[in-house]
């Protein structure tokens, strides 16, 4: 008994400490997005702005945080943690910086359409469905119908039908209006295996980095995945990070 409550114990401090290390990045990240300038006008100019920003900010870490997150910037490696999240968390929240990486992709859009580059390429369709066991890990780009819609986690969970009676399930990590019943879609994404609790079967679902409105022609997409979405609009399925 006293085993388990110790694990128990470590279980929950583990858990607090994350959460706390996702908060003071979260703050440092929120500060920094305050800090950097209104009137950018390129990717190229946030380097040096974010630069600016995470010196000023960094060093008045301390006044950001509580009382007990200061106590944890005093152990060993925390920093190390924390700056791993800054960035990530940038991208993702910092509407000055989604701004202007949105911008530069709908320029890339239109200017690979101006080259006859054919944007956004699929290389997964419904002859396929049958060895996605195979693609588990690696990213794919498809393009079908969708047919059911559910959500997970506030986010869009739903079937796309590619043809012939084959589907998958895309849980998207996008953050768009245009993933309905009915909509047709392009989408690009990891294979990613799920195992189910009572058969312990493996399955699989497409985690979607970005979605495209065939009709519309509109493109959704997962801030922090944009270096990935650049390279599919210019005409090459990106292949996954190892």
């Amino acid at each position: 008994m006293k085993i388990k409550f110790i694990l128990i114990f470590l279980m929950f401090s583990m858990l607090g400490y994350s959460q706390s290390v996702e908060s003071i990045s979260n703050k440092l990240s929120d500060a920094i997005c305050e800090c950097l300038k209104n009137d950018m006008k390129h990717t190229s100019e946030i380097r040096n702005e974010f630069n600016r920003c995470y010196d000023k900010e960094y060093n008045q870490i301390f006044s950001l945080v509580t009382s007990e997150e200061q106590k944890l910037l005093l152990k060993d490696g925390i920093f190390q943690k924390i700056n791993k999240q800054v960035i990530p968390t940038l991208n993702t929240n910092c509407q000055k910086i989604r701004r202007l990486i949105e911008k530069e992709i709908i320029s890339n859009i239109d200017n690979a359409a101006d080259h006859s580059v054919q944007s956004c390429p699929v290389n997964f369709g419904s002859n396929d469905v049958n060895d996605l066991e195979d693609k588990d890990g690696e990213i794919i780009a498809f393009e079908g119908v969708v047919t059911k819609m559910n959500e997970f986690n506030n986010k869009p969970f739903y079937q796309i039908q590619l043809g012939d009676d084959k589907s998958l399930w895309v849980a998207s990590l996008v953050d768009s209006k245009i993933e309905k019943v009915g909509n047709k879609l392009r989408v690009l994404g990891y294979v990613s295996r799920q195992i189910k609790d009572k058969s312990k079967k493996s399955t699989y679902q497409i985690i979607a980095l970005a979605v495209v409105d065939m009709s519309t022609k509109e493109l959704a997409m997962l801030p922090g995945a944009h270096t990935q979405i650049q390279e599919w609009i210019n005409g090459e399925v990106p292949k996954a990070m190892e």
